[in-house]
């Protein structure tokens, strides 16, 4: 993900948070700034889906509408994967073959200025989110 990606969905997020705000202050004008916090926490998430799906609020952008939908409840499980060429199982395949390749680095990042590196052995059988 790029930084210029990122800035614009911290830009999205920040806008449709406070639009949010905007109709919960419309609801209840004294509504107290812990409990906008509260519902933020509870009850955006259905919102933002129900926001995003309303016609009247003109979103086009398919992307928004599936991230609006939440994650799929479904994935595929597998116990290797192959990358640039390379082979991986997960370590219990390993412990019946002559070789192993069970060992992983995750190149990753925090937040746009910190990286963080996942140096491991994959145990566990690897999901395969579809989005």
């Amino acid at each position: 993900m790029t930084k210029n990606t990122m800035q614009q969905g911290h830009t999205f997020s920040s806008t449709v948070m406070s639009l949010y705000e905007q109709e919960l202050r419309k609801e209840n004008p004294a509504i107290q700034p812990d409990e906008v916090d509260k519902k933020l926490d509870t009850n955006f998430a259905s919102w933002f889906e129900s926001h995003v799906k309303e016609p009247k609020s003109n979103v086009h952008d398919e992307m928004i509408k599936d991230f609006a939908s939440g994650p799929l409840r479904k994935t595929r499980v597998y116990s290797g994967y192959y990358v640039n060429g390379f082979k991986f199982h997960v370590a219990r395949h390993n412990s019946t073959t002559s070789t192993s390749n069970s060992g992983v680095c995750v190149k990753g990042s925090i937040n746009i200025t910190a990286e963080l590196d996942y140096y491991g052995v994959t145990y566990r059988n690897f999901n395969y989110f579809k989005i």
